[in-house]
């Protein structure tokens, strides 16, 4: 839990200080969605299994889709799960550009 955490400290840190600024503000359900995923992508890609802990705590539809949207990212599908996420009850912004995932995706 504590190196979760952490590595979201991290995320967040990285998604002001390099991506967002003050756009966080008001795409927080985004943001906090985006740091779930980057966190799960790194762990499929480093450790070969993952969590899934942006799809925590909902139904088997939701987490089901979630899966398949971690081994075949869309932006579409961002916005599409983001809408429909339940873990954070900040602002959405439907016109986010989640710029950390896709800096990750061209490393």
């Amino acid at each position: 839990h504590k190196r979760s955490l952490f590595t979201r400290r991290i995320i967040h840190a990285s998604q002001h200080l390099e991506f967002y600024g003050i756009e966080m503000d008001i795409s927080r359900k985004n943001v906090e969605f985006e740091a779930k995923v980057v966190q799960d992508m790194l762990m499929w890609k480093y450790i070969g299994y993952g969590a899934d802990i942006g799809s925590v705590g909902h139904d088997n539809e939701f987490m089901e889709d979630y899966s398949k949207f971690l081994e075949n990212y869309t932006i579409q599908g961002f916005h599409e799960l983001c809408s429909r996420w339940k873990g954070y009850s900040g602002s959405y912004n439907p016109n986010f550009v989640p710029k950390v995932i896709q800096s990750y995706l061209k490393k």
